[in-house]
Protein backbone atom coordinates (compact mmCIF):
# COMPACT_ATOMS: atom_id res chain seq x y z
CA UNK A 1 0.00 0.00 0.00
CA UNK A 2 1.32 3.39 -0.54
CA UNK A 3 1.69 6.24 1.33
CA UNK A 4 0.15 9.61 1.05
CA UNK A 5 3.77 10.77 1.72
CA UNK A 6 5.42 8.58 -0.74
CA UNK A 7 2.95 9.43 -3.48
CA UNK A 8 3.35 13.46 -2.62
CA UNK A 9 7.03 12.68 -2.73
CA UNK A 10 6.58 11.62 -6.73
CA UNK A 11 4.33 13.67 -7.36
CA UNK A 12 7.41 16.21 -6.77
CA UNK A 13 9.83 14.51 -8.43
CA UNK A 14 7.84 14.09 -11.74
CA UNK A 15 6.73 17.44 -11.25
CA UNK A 16 10.80 18.33 -11.11
CA UNK A 17 11.47 16.03 -14.34
CA UNK A 18 8.82 17.66 -16.30
CA UNK A 19 10.04 21.07 -15.63
CA UNK A 20 13.93 19.79 -16.48
CA UNK A 21 12.67 18.46 -19.99
CA UNK A 22 10.49 21.74 -20.54
CA UNK A 23 14.07 23.79 -19.64
CA UNK A 24 16.18 21.23 -21.40
CA UNK A 25 13.67 21.60 -24.34
CA UNK A 26 14.72 24.96 -24.29
CA UNK A 27 18.36 24.22 -24.46
CA UNK A 28 18.07 22.75 -27.17
CA UNK A 29 16.96 24.90 -29.42
CA UNK A 30 19.30 27.82 -27.96
CA UNK A 31 22.09 25.27 -29.01
CA UNK A 32 21.38 25.73 -32.35
CA UNK A 33 21.41 29.62 -32.12
CA UNK A 34 24.97 29.78 -33.85
CA UNK A 35 23.91 26.92 -36.65
CA UNK A 36 21.24 28.74 -37.10
CA UNK A 37 22.44 32.26 -37.62
CA UNK A 38 25.28 30.39 -39.68
CA UNK A 39 22.60 29.03 -41.94
CA UNK A 40 20.61 32.21 -42.71
CA UNK A 41 23.52 34.26 -43.24
CA UNK A 42 24.16 32.04 -45.81
CA UNK A 43 20.95 31.92 -47.53
CA UNK A 44 20.39 35.31 -47.49
CA UNK A 45 24.08 35.96 -48.93
CA UNK A 46 23.96 32.99 -51.09
CA UNK A 47 26.47 33.28 -54.27
CA UNK A 48 26.20 31.02 -57.05
CA UNK A 49 30.06 31.58 -57.90
CA UNK A 50 32.12 28.95 -55.93
CA UNK A 51 35.01 31.26 -54.60
CA UNK A 52 32.54 33.78 -52.91
CA UNK A 53 30.26 30.99 -51.93
CA UNK A 54 33.69 30.05 -49.51
CA UNK A 55 34.17 33.60 -48.50
CA UNK A 56 30.53 33.49 -47.98
CA UNK A 57 30.77 30.38 -45.68
CA UNK A 58 33.60 31.82 -43.88
CA UNK A 59 31.73 34.86 -42.89
CA UNK A 60 28.77 32.85 -42.01
CA UNK A 61 31.15 30.99 -39.33
CA UNK A 62 32.54 34.05 -37.57
CA UNK A 63 29.11 35.70 -37.87
CA UNK A 64 28.10 32.97 -35.93
CA UNK A 65 30.75 33.38 -33.31
CA UNK A 66 30.49 36.99 -33.15
CA UNK A 67 26.93 37.00 -32.54
CA UNK A 68 27.35 36.38 -29.22
CA UNK A 69 30.53 37.72 -28.39
CA UNK A 70 30.20 41.36 -30.01
CA UNK A 71 26.99 43.31 -29.97
CA UNK A 72 28.06 45.53 -33.00
CA UNK A 73 28.17 42.31 -34.95
CA UNK A 74 24.33 41.29 -33.39
CA UNK A 75 23.12 44.68 -34.34
CA UNK A 76 24.45 44.46 -37.87
CA UNK A 77 23.68 40.89 -38.31
CA UNK A 78 19.63 41.91 -37.79
CA UNK A 79 20.15 45.28 -39.76
CA UNK A 80 21.03 42.31 -42.20
CA UNK A 81 18.05 40.30 -41.67
CA UNK A 82 15.60 43.30 -42.07
CA UNK A 83 17.05 44.37 -45.22
CA UNK A 84 15.39 40.96 -46.47
CA UNK A 85 12.13 41.26 -44.27
CA UNK A 86 12.92 38.97 -41.21
CA UNK A 87 13.79 39.48 -37.60
CA UNK A 88 15.20 38.20 -34.32
CA UNK A 89 12.98 35.46 -34.80
CA UNK A 90 13.97 33.77 -38.02
CA UNK A 91 17.30 32.73 -36.22
CA UNK A 92 14.68 31.02 -33.40
CA UNK A 93 12.57 29.85 -36.53
CA UNK A 94 15.88 28.26 -37.87
CA UNK A 95 16.96 26.68 -34.63
CA UNK A 96 13.75 25.17 -34.15
CA UNK A 97 13.97 23.84 -37.61
CA UNK A 98 17.46 22.32 -37.12
CA UNK A 99 16.76 20.81 -34.14
CA UNK A 100 13.88 18.31 -34.93
CA UNK A 101 15.25 15.17 -34.21
CA UNK A 102 16.81 16.25 -30.84
CA UNK A 103 13.14 18.12 -29.61
CA UNK A 104 11.43 14.89 -30.26
CA UNK A 105 13.40 12.96 -28.39
CA UNK A 106 13.31 15.57 -25.79
CA UNK A 107 9.62 16.04 -25.86
CA UNK A 108 8.98 11.91 -26.04
CA UNK A 109 10.58 12.22 -22.57
CA UNK A 110 8.47 14.82 -21.14
CA UNK A 111 5.63 13.37 -22.45
CA UNK A 112 6.05 10.12 -20.60
CA UNK A 113 6.95 11.95 -17.49
CA UNK A 114 3.79 13.79 -18.07
CA UNK A 115 1.94 10.08 -18.54
CA UNK A 116 3.70 9.32 -15.03
CA UNK A 117 2.98 12.30 -13.34
CA UNK A 118 -1.19 11.82 -14.89
CA UNK A 119 -0.81 8.28 -13.44
CA UNK A 120 0.21 9.43 -9.79
CA UNK A 121 -2.67 12.14 -9.63
CA UNK A 122 -5.06 9.11 -11.21
CA UNK A 123 -4.14 7.13 -8.43
CA UNK A 124 -4.22 9.65 -5.55
CA UNK A 125 -7.42 10.43 -6.31
CA UNK A 126 -8.52 6.89 -6.13
CA UNK A 127 -6.66 6.19 -3.23
CA UNK A 128 -8.11 9.68 -1.86
CA UNK A 129 -11.77 8.39 -2.90
CA UNK A 130 -10.61 4.76 -1.15
CA UNK A 131 -9.48 6.32 1.88
CA UNK A 132 -12.88 8.77 1.72
CA UNK A 133 -14.64 5.55 1.86
CA UNK A 134 -12.39 4.06 4.78
CA UNK A 135 -13.18 7.31 6.86
CA UNK A 136 -16.61 7.12 6.25
CA UNK A 137 -17.15 3.28 6.98
CA UNK A 138 -15.07 4.46 10.80
CA UNK A 139 -16.96 7.60 11.79
CA UNK A 140 -20.28 5.47 10.60
CA UNK A 141 -19.42 2.40 13.09
CA UNK A 142 -17.90 5.41 15.52
CA UNK A 143 -21.31 7.32 15.40
CA UNK A 144 -23.42 4.02 16.06
CA UNK A 145 -20.99 2.65 18.64
CA UNK A 146 -21.68 5.99 20.29
CA UNK A 147 -25.75 5.91 19.57
CA UNK A 148 -25.18 2.77 21.17
CA UNK A 149 -23.87 3.96 24.13
CA UNK A 150 -25.78 6.89 25.18
CA UNK A 151 -29.41 4.65 24.66
CA UNK A 152 -27.59 2.99 26.97
CA UNK A 153 -26.72 5.47 29.72
CA UNK A 154 -30.36 7.26 28.85
CA UNK A 155 -32.06 3.55 30.14
CA UNK A 156 -33.01 3.08 33.84
CA UNK A 157 -29.85 0.94 34.87
CA UNK A 158 -32.48 -2.45 35.92
CA UNK A 159 -32.84 -2.56 31.70
CA UNK A 160 -29.13 -1.31 30.76
CA UNK A 161 -28.10 -4.42 32.85
CA UNK A 162 -30.58 -7.07 31.26
CA UNK A 163 -29.97 -5.58 28.05
CA UNK A 164 -25.87 -6.03 28.25
CA UNK A 165 -26.26 -9.75 29.32
CA UNK A 166 -28.75 -10.52 26.52
CA UNK A 167 -25.85 -8.86 24.21
CA UNK A 168 -23.05 -10.43 25.83
CA UNK A 169 -25.22 -14.01 25.20
CA UNK A 170 -26.09 -13.49 21.82
CA UNK A 171 -22.18 -12.68 20.93
CA UNK A 172 -21.01 -15.83 23.06
CA UNK A 173 -23.32 -18.29 20.98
Amino acid sequence: MCSSAHLFDELVALMWEILRWRRIRIGVIRGYFPTAIENIYKQVLHEPDFMKALAIESEAAQMASDYFLDPKSKRAFLKMLARFGLGADAIETEAFRLSGVDLDRVDRMLAAATRRRDKVLRFIGRYRKSLATQIRQVTDRIIAETDRINAQAEMPVSEASTNGAEDGERKAS
